[in-house]
């Protein structure tokens, strides 16, 4: 049984702009897709009344995308589309864990009580020692971009029914 205690906080926005138009036979949409996100987590794994470990997380997400998509009507049956977007994406991150020791108060009475985030849940019967485990926070970021797209050709043989051939490229 481990025992955790998860803690996080996410700030995320987004907005995207499109502009679509029709005309006798042909649809089309061209935008534009904008987000940023800001994740901070702080988790607590309490693995035993003499050991917890503590893992803090952040992670920065930039990405933007700018699109184009359009459908062609060769008649009531048959029809084509045509999507491509360029894909912008930068993250950052960073890592960290912390594992601290604690020695049982019953084995030194005169050892103070301490509460906090690290004690707490234990009934204070435990005090941190200066034996811990810290691995050196790891930052690090990465870019990502590409273009993507998709084709694909539509058949409609009866109402109700397509059938279609789709060849898309993506991303990551």
């Amino acid at each position: 049984f481990l025992a955790t205690d998860w803690s996080d906080h996410t700030w995320q926005a987004s907005q995207e702009v499109r502009v679509d138009g029709d005309g006798e036979n042909y649809h089309w949409s061209v935008g534009n897709f904008l987000l940023y996100e800001d994740v901070e987590s702080s988790n607590l794994f309490k693995i035993s009344t003499l050991s917890n470990t503590i893992q803090d997380f952040s992670q920065k997400l930039l990405t933007f995308a700018p699109y184009a998509h359009g459908t062609w009507e060769f008649n009531d049956r048959w029809s084509a589309e045509l999507g491509a977007r360029y894909n912008w994406e930068r993250k950052q991150f960073t890592l960290g864990t912390t594992t601290l020791f604690y020695v049982r108060k019953v084995l030194d009475p005169s050892l103070p009580i301490e509460g906090g985030r690290y004690a707490s849940g234990w009934d204070n019967c435990c005090v941190p020692t200066n034996n811990f485990n810290a691995l050196t926070p790891v930052s690090t970021e990465g870019l990502w971009a590409a273009p993507t797209g998709d084709f694909t050709i539509n058949y409609e043989p009866i109402e109700d029914v397509k059938l279609y051939l789709k060849y898309s490229r993506g991303m990551k």
